[in-house]
């Protein structure tokens, strides 16, 4: 669970940080609208988007993979599909 929660915390870091390079966008968005002439748009951009995003979305994946190997510690049979017999112990 420890990998888990350490792949969460990066999730967390990479939102934070796209939120704050969002922030100023939206603002401009929200202020002067999205500005046209003709067929072209004025779009401001969000740099790095790529690299938030990624680093999201590869964060996420290895926290539930993670939290998939806890639970199939527990509750997944073993390989080879048979489950181990469990003799009684002698008293």
């Amino acid at each position: 669970m420890r990998i888990a929660k350490d792949e969460v915390l990066t999730c967390k870091a990479a939102l934070t940080a796209l939120k704050r390079k969002w922030e100023p966008v939206g603002q401009r968005i929200k202020e002067g609208g999205i500005r046209h002439s003709g067929s072209s748009l004025e779009c401001p951009q969000v740099h790095d988007l790529e690299k938030f995003a990624t680093q999201f979305v590869t964060s996420a994946k290895r926290a539930l993979q993670a939290a998939g190997e806890v639970y199939n510690e527990f509750y997944a049979p073993p390989k080879g599909g048979r489950r181990a017999i469990r003799l009684p112990q002698s008293r």
